[in-house]
């Protein structure tokens, strides 16, 4: 039975493992964000004061706009992807719908 005190072996305790990949997560996000660097400086120094819950709530609306960011860019490209299948598709709808107009007036 390990009766040693964490804080003297080394070890981080699990309080202060989920802190510090909160505030590596918070930094890594306002890091890469757009906000302008006084902001993110404010932010980072006022993170240092919030509760667990604030910091999660804060953690959560830079993610998702991260996410978002990360989605836009899969987007636009699965559009471009798919924008000449549907051009090509509608263009042999068309032909088909002409042979098919073609056909019925012939009858």
């Amino acid at each position: 039975m390990n009766t040693q005190d964490n804080s003297t072996d080394g070890k981080l305790t699990e309080a202060e493992t989920a802190a510090l990949i909160r505030g590596r997560k918070l930094g890594f996000l306002l890091a890469i964000s757009a906000l302008p660097e006084d902001v993110k400086e404010e932010l980072a120094f006022l993170a240092q004061n919030m509760t667990m819950k604030e910091q999660d709530r804060l953690l959560d609306v830079f993610e998702a706009k991260y996410l978002d960011e990360q989605t836009k860019a899969a987007e636009i490209k699965l559009k471009q992807e798919i924008e000449p299948l549907v051009k090509r598709y509608q263009a042999e709808d068309e032909i088909r719908a002409n042979k098919l107009s073609l056909a019925i007036s012939k009858i």
